[in-house]
């Protein structure tokens, strides 16, 4: 059984595009970003329905850009975000410690997290999977986002 903890103060207010036929369902607004502990991977960082989310080996962290794009993109896609409550948030000085956005190439914003940007996974089916975790697909390892329980306060 998965237990599921949801981030109150994490990304407020960010809206999320559909990115996949999976994912699309009942995602137009996102409250905040959750986390998940999984069975054999400890808690791990998940949008707010408890979706997991990857980084990727093939970016470079801090770079401000993703390099996951056309079939990388399809299999693996971005977390966008919206661009106006991203600005908002940024302008503010509210954007939670830790995340940030990066615009891509086709003028959309993505998630990032410590400076990687997000990603799911279309082989994940339903909250808590972690089909992704240790791939190599495109070149590079892709992993979830673990997180420390006691930084979250559990």
């Amino acid at each position: 059984m998965t237990r599921r903890v949801l981030f109150s103060i994490l990304v407020l207010g960010l809206l999320v595009a559909p990115v996949s036929a999976v994912l699309a369902q009942d995602m137009m607004t996102m409250g905040p970003v959750g986390a998940s502990e999984h069975p054999t991977l400890g808690y791990i960082l998940t949008d707010a329905r408890g979706v997991t989310v990857y980084t990727w080996q093939g970016d470079t962290v801090g770079a401000e850009t993703s390099n996951c794009y056309d079939a990388c993109a399809g299999a693996w896609p971005p977390f966008l975000v919206d661009e106006m409550a991203t600005m908002e948030m940024e302008m503010m000085s509210m954007m939670p410690m830790g995340f940030g956005a990066i615009v891509r190439n086709d003028m959309t914003y993505q998630l990032t997290y410590n400076g990687w940007p997000l990603y799911y996974f279309v082989r994940d089916m339903a909250p808590g999977d972690a089909n992704g975790e240790g791939s190599m697909g495109f070149g590079a390892r892709w992993s979830v986002v673990t997180l420390d329980p006691m930084m979250m306060g559990m």
